[in-house]
């Protein structure tokens, strides 16, 4: 891609907008894309949260309710190139994390950008290439949302293929306006330290279940089909039960979940979804236990339907056009790029 700068991006906004763009952003929106932590600001880490207030959780978890009625995005279904090409991208993403020590939380936020962004936005399979760009994009977004460090656009390393840095600036740009700018979103990640207090007990180390669920939770990351499946609330609730016991059965769950306050719902429809969805979800992370432990059989868990997820409404998506990046990208010959 001639005329392409591999040279360190400045960290200022400007840089990954289009002058005419920058009329969209207000103040907060160019702070929420400095490179510096947000953790202080924003989001109170698992980590950190021993005294997480509880109108903040509740506020948290209101947005996420707000977003089951009016949801955003396209629940299509992924075609099976797709599909294999998202997987390609997640494992990516995972080993990138790896190498730059990414937190889980920027992880698991770069993964709903690309769910998110692959729901609006139709790439050709002969472009199949334009997924890997797009995660790449994805991560460093997240990166700049939420790590202290971020790396140059031209550390991130991709196998068989080459994005200079222009590229990935203006796929960055493409990202924030497919995701209309909404990019501070809640991740299971918040609530862990929340259940563990609702749900342990005086023998299992709090530090264990963090480091447990944590797991199971990126666990899930391969294992569904698109992130926002399960609710974020759900999935820390699924984590830290399978954490602290992976056999329970259907009853038992509905009982333990019962004893946290944050669970309660007034609206019938939703509190229906949120258990099926904890049911659906604690059901993969039953499997995911079984598996690490060399175990191919689970517990007696009632079936429910694992593509159960929450109500979306079906949206049109808009074609992921090309104009202003190098339609031949430096890529090996052979179309299979892993």
């Amino acid at each position: 891609m001639e005329g392409s700068s591999n040279s360190q991006p400045s960290t200022s906004i400007s840089n990954l907008l289009c002058d005419e763009d920058k009329s969209c952003l207000n103040e907060a929106d160019e702070h929420k894309l400095g490179t510096y932590s947000l953790n202080s600001q924003l989001v109170p880490y698992y980590h950190d949260s021993v005294n997480q207030d509880y109108d903040f959780l509740q506020m948290l978890l209101q947005k996420e309710r707000i977003s089951v009625l009016n949801p955003s995005f396209s629940s299509s279904i992924y075609p099976s190139w797709l599909k294999n090409s998202r997987s390609l991208a997640i494992n990516w993403i995972l080993n990138t994390q790896k190498t730059f020590g990414f937190q889980n939380h920027t992880v698991y936020l770069s993964v709903i950008y690309l769910d998110r962004f692959l729901s609006t936005r139709f790439i050709d399979e002969r472009q199949s290439w334009a997924v890997r760009l797009v995660s790449v994009a994805c991560l460093s977004v997240a990166a700049k949302m939420e790590e202290s460090k971020v790396p140059a656009l031209s550390e991130y390393k991709v196998e068989n293929y080459v994005f200079v840095c222009d590229v990935i600036q203006h796929m960055e740009l493409i990202v924030l306006s497919a995701l209309e700018w909404k990019m501070s979103l809640n991740t299971p990640f918040l609530y862990l330290n929340y259940f563990i207090k609702e749900l342990g007990d005086q023998e299992t180390k709090p530090d264990d279940l963090i480091s447990r669920g944590s797991e199971l939770v990126m666990a899930l990351i391969r294992e569904c089909n698109k992130m926002e499946e399960y609710r974020p609330f759900v999935v820390a609730a699924a984590a830290v039960m399978a954490a602290f016991d992976w056999q329970l059965t259907r009853e038992a769950l509905k009982i333990r979940i019962s004893s946290v306050s944050l669970w309660e719902v007034s609206d019938n429809q939703l509190k229906q979804q949120q258990e099926e969805q904890l049911i659906s979800c604690y059901s993969l992370m039953q499997r995911l236990c079984a598996t690490s432990m060399n175990n191919p059989s689970t517990p007696n868990l009632t079936e429910v339907d694992q593509t159960a997820t929450t109500s979306r409404l079906a949206g049109t998506k808009r074609s992921l056009t090309f104009r202003d990046i190098d339609p031949n990208p430096d890529l090996a010959d052979d179309e299979d790029h892993d």
